[in-house]
């Protein structure tokens, strides 16, 4: 999960990431909610206008009550890391019963 805060590109931490804080993603996206709060992904932050990873805004306990329409409305940490960061991640639900979109 990539989020763009302030003028910064940053990544959500992967560590703290729970369904509530998924939820709110994928509600902010515009689905109605998350199915799965993914805490382990694989996807490295490296933006390509950049050139490099330095610097790189991460945020850090995420804790939102799952009631929220914006990330930015949840408690949060923001600090920065000088390499790639393996993130969190979301699965989100459709309006379609049984249909899920990572």
């Amino acid at each position: 999960m990539e989020v763009l805060l302030a003028g910064k590109w940053g990544a959500i931490d992967r560590f703290t990431w729970q369904l509530t804080d998924a939820h709110v993603a994928c509600k902010q996206l515009g689905f109605p909610g998350a199915e799965l709060a993914l805490r382990g992904a694989t996807f490295i932050l490296n933006p390509p206008f950049s050139g490099r990873t330095l610097d790189v805004q991460w945020v850090e306990n995420v804790r939102c009550l799952g009631n929220e329409s914006l990330l930015i409305e949840c408690p949060l940490d923001l600090v920065f890391t000088s390499g790639p960061v393996l993130e969190a991640g979301a699965v989100c639900t459709s309006d379609e019963t049984g249909k899920v979109f990572p």
